[in-house]
Formats: C-alpha cells, structure tokens, sequence
C-alpha cells in the first residue's frame, strides 16, 4: 500500500507537545481539536458524508475503509473469474496511475478560496489506484484570505477518481475526483503557534461539502471509438472500393489495482454503443450492505489479508498476467477471442464479392503412339493436346478465416476463398504429327474448337499472415499471402460432344486416323481439366490495414486545455491476444 507523505520536518523543528502519530503510514500532528487522543480510541470507519465535518473522520481511516472495500469487491470478482469484465471478449483499456498524476499537475500551481474565506493553494497531486481505490490526493497549503499569508495550514484533500456517467466526446474519457475526506495538519510558522491552531481548527470544523470545488474533473486520451481502414484496389485485373470497419466501445467496468486503472470495454460494430447506456460502476462500489464496525487496527489487518487473497487469485489469471507485463501510460488490450472477431468482419470486406478477371489459363499434354505392322513396331506420330482458357469471370468472397496469435509481430490466417458465378471461354487444341513410313502415306492434321463452360464454386484455402508494425499514429497489418490456388473448370456437355466430333472427322485413312482412337483423347482432354489450373491471384487484392490511433492534441482538466503528446508506442502478440502501449506526455498549453 502507497504510504502518505506527512509534515516535512525541516532541521531544528520539533513536533508540538501534544505528540505525533501514525495513521496507516501517515504522519500527522495530533490536536485535541482535530484528532481524539488515541488511535485505538478511534470511531468505527464509516464513509465521510459532504455533510460531515472534516475532523470528524480521520482522513486514513476513510481510505482504510475503502481499500477494504475495494479489495472485497476485487476478490468477490476474481474468485467468479470476471475481474476484467462482465462480458467475454470484451477489450480492456489500462490507465497508468502516472498519467492521471501529470495531467493533473499540469494545471499546478493552482488557487480556491474555500467558503470566500481560506484560500488554498495545490502545488501538487498524488495518484494511486492500487486495493481497487482510485486514490488521489490534492496537497496544498491554506491560509486566510486577506491575511497576508503569515498563518498557513496544510491541507489534503483526498477523494477516488471515477468515471462519468456522460461521455460526450468519443476522444476521451470524462473522470471527477468524488471527495472522500479532508485532512488538515499544522505548519510551521512566523508567528504565534496559536494563530495556527487556531487556523486548523475553523477548517476542522468545515463541512466536507465546502471542499467540493476541489473535486478536479478531468479527461483521459482514451478513445471510444475506431475506424479500421482498408484501400480501395484501382488497377488491374480487380477493382475493390475502399471500405472501413467501425469500432465502437462502451465501459463496462473500472476496477484499480497494481498501479492501473483496468477499464473493461465492449466492442460493437457498425454502429455507436447505444444511447442511454448505464453508467460504468464507480471504482470503489459501495458494498450491498454497511461493512462491519472495525478498529483501525483490524482494518489494516483486513487489508492485508485480502490483499494476499487477490494476490493469489490475480496470479491464475493468464490475460491479467501478461497484461501487467505490458508498460506504457495507456495500454489496450485486446484478448484472443475479440481479435479473432474483428479478423472474421474484417475478411468480409477485404473480399467482399470482388469481380475477378483471369486471362490465358492453359494445361497442355503430349505423347507418342507406337504400333505394331507387318514391318514390326513403328513409331506412328506424336500428339498434342491443350486446353487455353482465354478468359474466366467470377466472384470472389472470403469465408470465416482461421486465426493464429503465435507470438513476436506476426497473425497466422487460412483465408477459405470462395469463388462464385465464374464462367469462360476456352479453345481446346489437338495436333498429330506422324512419323517414320506413316508419314508417306498420312498426313499431319490439326483440330481446334472452342468451347465453354464454368468454374463450380467451391472454397479454396489460401494461406498466409499479417506482419503487425505500430507507427506514430496508426497500427498497420502487412500481409504476406501464398496466392496461389489450383481452380477446376467444366467445359459443357455439348463442347465436349463438339470435340469428339472433330476428332472423328480426322479418323480416315489419310490422315492416319486410323493411328488414333477419339474415346481415348477425350478421355485424356477430361482428365487434365480435371486436374484443374493453378492460378495465382493478384498482388493488389491483399492488401495493408490500417487503424489510427493518434490521441486528441488536447484533454481539458478543470476546464483548462492539457496538450497531450504520444511519445512511444509499442506492440506486442501473445496467444492470449494482443496488446498495444503508448506513452504520453502531458503539458499545459
């Protein structure tokens, strides 16, 4: 647990007579007015209402009560193996409790003037999401307004970063600090200690609602929503519109801990998240029922028996593990079965019923025939036979591929492309050569006749894989396919018989077709178109997909503009999913 930084003793000084204590790593001047005497003597730790008065609870023991609270709930939702989300497949965002911190000391220093009478300055902001609790703290010093600055009182305002129920702009998620508690603490000053005292006092006695201006909003770089590209084809034998695949997603849960917000998401396509969805749960959700009444003592021990419990539960979980390998201000995170979702939509319109055109597929075959006669065997003549198919149209469609994440920058895919409605034209070809004494008597021939027919449509695998890359603004998958693939046409029952035909004309006599039998020729032409043609598709039809992910230029904190700048980026696959890493650098403009 993040141990809070106390009073700073600069050299010489000492604590005040009334004694110092420690609250759960925190080092506080103990006032009568301000603390009871006695840790042990400490009320139960209830949650601090606006209305409560800021000494009325201690500010430690709020957020001891809290971590309580937030570990149970993570513990109750990894014990039902739902701590990512509530939905499976869902992609999962992780916000670095360091980026939340630099956003909101950009803005520092910073003024309020509490209730037109104390003025306090925050010079900066302490984050931890850690126990299930989105920690964070305002550190400032306050004083009287007007009073020249001579009596000052630090002071902490301590509350948990929660996500807003309206996300009005898709670039970014909107958060508030909800006021947990207010502690106030003496410092050392020029003047009489009393005056001091007494400044800590009146703000003591200040309801925790008068603080609410302190409550920073801010907004954090995350996008909602994402736009898959894919390039139109313009030139060639293909001809494919550009067509893009919408992302949508909506918050389904936020749970802190290891130093991270983890804001699960559900992805929808096509369309935005419905209006009117229900608001993600706070961080730290209340429990169903008041927790028992606890010592401060035994709260810490609570703590830390159940900080043990979720340490052993979180180990089991294989996607939270490499999660929590993965450094950057903002990592997403998307699991294996959602990657493999957007794979399938996005084979829809890569081969989207593309108009293919293949030219000039030809198989050709030869041989001899040899005879016996009454001078002993002879070698008759040799033939020749080929089948060019000049055109063949049709329509290409992919099927649901088959994706592999084995790791490095590579996705593994078999692509089943379908080819439908394809039809041609083709000119079978047979030559006869004679030889030796045949050909004094028989003369060489040659048959052609067009014929036509269609390509039946059947899948057919091809296989290859995406080189992943993650540039300054964008992810782009390279492919890297084996295009070819081996298509079966069937000329028609009448080109067949049209062949045949031809064949016997030449079985006369003269021109030695006496040497041949039609049957077997036509039977050796089927066979070779059985065997089919080995085609390769065009270079242009697979290619790159792009997803932008540059940020917004600008987040708002407090209403004023933070430039946010991506510095790194990084991009890693395991079998579990995928995982891309940006860091981000905050600045006030």
């Amino acid at each position: 647990m993040p141990r809070f930084r106390g009073i700073h003793l600069r050299r010489g000084q000492k604590l005040a007579a009334a004694g110092a204590v420690v609250v759960g790593g925190l080092l506080a001047l103990r006032y009568p007015q301000v603390l009871r005497p006695t840790l042990e003597a400490l009320a139960p730790a209830p949650l601090a209402p606006p209305a409560a008065r800021v000494r009325e609870v201690p500010a430690e023991q709020v957020v001891l009560a809290r971590r309580r609270q937030g570990l149970q709930g993570l513990v109750h939702a990894a014990e039902r193996r739902d701590l990512l989300s509530d939905a499976p497949g869902a992609a999962l965002v992780l916000v670095d409790q360091e980026l939340v911190a630099a956003l909101l000391a950009a803005l520092a220093p910073r003024e309020y003037v509490i209730d037109g009478t104390y003025r306090v300055v925050v010079a900066g902001a302490r984050v931890s999401f850690e126990d299930g609790l989105a920690l964070v703290r305002l550190d400032g010093r306050a004083s009287l307004e007007g009073a020249g600055g001579e009596v000052f009182a630090d002071v902490t305002v301590v509350g948990d970063l929660q996500l807003l129920r309206e996300q009005e702009r898709a670039e970014v998620l909107r958060a508030r600090v909800s006021l947990l508690a207010v502690d106030v603490r003496r410092v050392d000053v020029v003047v009489d200690a009393r005056e001091a005292e007494k400044l800590v006092e009146r703000l003591g006695e200040r309801r925790l609602a008068d603080f609410a201006q302190m409550a920073s909003e801010l907004e954090i770089p995350v996008r909602q929503r994402y736009e898959v590209e894919l390039p139109a084809v313009e030139a060639g034998p293909v001809r494919i519109e550009a067509a893009t695949l919408p992302v949508a997603l909506s918050v389904l849960a936020v749970r802190a801990f290891h130093g991270r917000l983890w804001v699960s998401m559900a992805a929808s396509f096509d369309q935005a998240p419905p209006a009117g969805a229900p608001a993600p749960p706070p961080v730290a959700a209340p429990l169903p029922s008041p927790a028992p009444a606890a010592s401060p003592d035994q709260l810490v021990r609570e703590v830390e028996a159940l900080r043990a419990r979720f340490a052993a539960l979180v180990d089991r979980e294989p996607f939270v593990r490499s999660s929590l390998a993965r450094r950057g201000d903002l990592v997403v995170a998307v699991p294996a079965p959602l990657f493999e979702d957007v794979v399938r939509r996005l084979a829809d319109r890569y081969l989207d019923r593309v108009a293919l055109r293949l030219d000039d597929l030809v198989v050709r075959k030869e041989g001899a025939v040899r005879k016996d006669t009454f001078l002993g065997e002879i070698h008759a003549g040799d033939w020749r036979v080929s089948l060019r198919f000049r055109e063949v149209r049709g329509l290409l469609r992919a099927g649901a591929p088959r994706v592999r994440l084995p790791g490095g920058d590579r996705v593994e895919v078999d692509l089943p492309v379908h080819l439908e409605q394809a039809s041609g034209a083709a000119l079978a070809r047979f030559a006869w050569d004679s030889r030796s004494v045949v050909n004094v008597i028989c003369r060489d021939f040659e048959v052609e006749e067009a014929v036509g027919g269609r390509v039946p449509s059947r899948a057919y695998p091809v296989h290859g894989r995406f080189a992943l890359a993650a540039g300054e603004d964008r992810l782009v998958a390279r492919p890297s396919f084996d295009r070819r693939f081996r298509i079966h046409p069937e000329p028609s029952a009448d080109s067949w018989s049209r062949v045949r035909a031809a064949l016997d004309a030449q079985d006369r006599l003269s021109r030695c077709g006496m040497a041949l039998d039609p049957d077997d020729v036509v039977r050796q032409l089927r066979e070779m178109v059985a065997r089919g043609f080995v085609v390769t598709l065009p270079d242009k039809l697979f290619r790159p997909v792009s997803l932008p992910t540059r940020l917004t230029p600008s987040v708002e904190v407090e209403g004023h503009a933070v430039e946010v700048v991506l510095t790194q980026s990084s991009l890693g696959v395991a079998p579990e999913g995928l995982w891309y890493s940006v860091d981000v650098d905050a600045r006030l403009q």
